[in-house]
């Protein structure tokens, strides 16, 4: 009976003690959790080539030093209500919006004008400029794809219009689309799981609507969108999007991406290509341009940002690294 009864407390003792550990592990991480980020983000590794032939350097920067990044997006085109009388119009993001949230893609495809235009605002906009200007209504182009769930309609004359068919292979809503060319366009989907909010990145066409997924889960949508850069004269469109996350505290603008993917749509890539991560080492990716060198090989310039968040403790504005990437 004795043995019995000091083998019971030995094993109390054990599980008292990794109780134990694990609360002190507990309020170590949540004490220390800026210290301990900073040392993950420094041991990263700058970035990783994702494809054969592809090279990258580092060259100096001496451009405008962008502004600081708060880790707060808008994306008007989330900002639309579906009806009942099948009217789409501009939701004003109160509780009590009548009608059903639906994500409007303006036509025609390939025309992303008002996410660069708030991509440079971000980059180069003081925000101060940027708070205290009036508020507007997303703009409305004359037509457009209005995703509801899964289904995709063309809107006509503000209205819910022809059903063109149901999105393929995707679960969850639809929180962010984006055209890639004429035909061809990206969206996040989102899904609640047991382990939180997942939001997939996709690739689907028009003609087909079969979704292939990019990536299974993408860095935080309210915080920092991806990016769509489209190079004409050059037939390439370069995708830029976010995964991971590094968080420097506890609510505030405390996180970053982990990894900057760019991703290329060219005629060598018709389908698009993962060509290169850029890790927040190496900067946030903010800007993208496009050369060619003497030998005609494209060249993207890619700016990244290293500024930590605000919220962190070594928040200094820090000057952005630049990288040539080519293939």
């Amino acid at each position: 009976m004795k043995s019995v009864l000091i083998g019971l407390g030995v094993v109390f003792l054990i599980v008292l003690a990794g109780v134990l550990i694990l609360f002190a592990w507990m309020a170590y991480t949540f004490v220390f959790v800026d210290n301990i980020t900073e040392r993950q983000a420094r041991r990263l590794d700058d970035y990783q080539l994702l494809a054969e032939g592809v090279r990258i350097r580092e060259v100096p920067y001496s451009g405008k030093q962008p502004e600081r990044d708060y880790g707060s997006s808008h994306d008007a085109n989330g900002e639309w209500r579906l009806l009942d009388d099948g009217v789409i119009k501009a939701s004003h993001a109160f509780a009590d919006d009548p009608g059903q949230s639906v994500y409007r893609l303006p036509l025609p495809g390939g025309d992303n004008r008002l996410a660069e235009q708030r991509r440079l605002a971000e980059l180069w906009q003081p925000v101060r400029e940027r708070l205290e200007a009036p508020p507007e209504e997303p703009p409305r182009s004359e037509q457009a794809l209005i995703f509801s769930g899964q289904k995709v309609y063309r809107e006509q004359q503000g209205r819910l219009g022809e059903l063109l068919g149901t999105l393929q292979g995707v679960s969850g809503g639809i929180s962010y689309a984006a055209w890639i060319d004429s035909e061809r366009f990206v969206i996040v989907s989102y899904s609640h799981t047991d382990k939180g909010t997942i939001t997939p990145l996709w690739q689907a066409a028009t003609d087909e609507l079969v979704a292939e997924q990019i990536v299974a889960d993408t860095y935080y949508l309210h915080c920092k969108l991806p990016d769509v850069y489209r190079f004409a004269a050059a037939d390439t469109t370069v995708l830029v999007y976010f995964t991971g996350n590094l968080s420097w505290g506890f609510g505030g603008d405390v996180n970053k991406p982990q990894n900057s993917v760019i991703r290329v749509y060219n005629p060598a890539y018709p389908d698009g290509k993962d060509i290169a991560s850029i890790s927040f080492a190496g900067g946030m990716i903010r800007d993208v341009s496009l050369q060619t060198d003497d030998a005609g090989n494209t060249e993207l310039i890619l700016l990244g940002d290293t500024t930590r968040p605000s919220g962190a403790k070594n928040n200094e504005v820090r000057p952005p690294r630049q990288w040539i990437l080519s293939f």
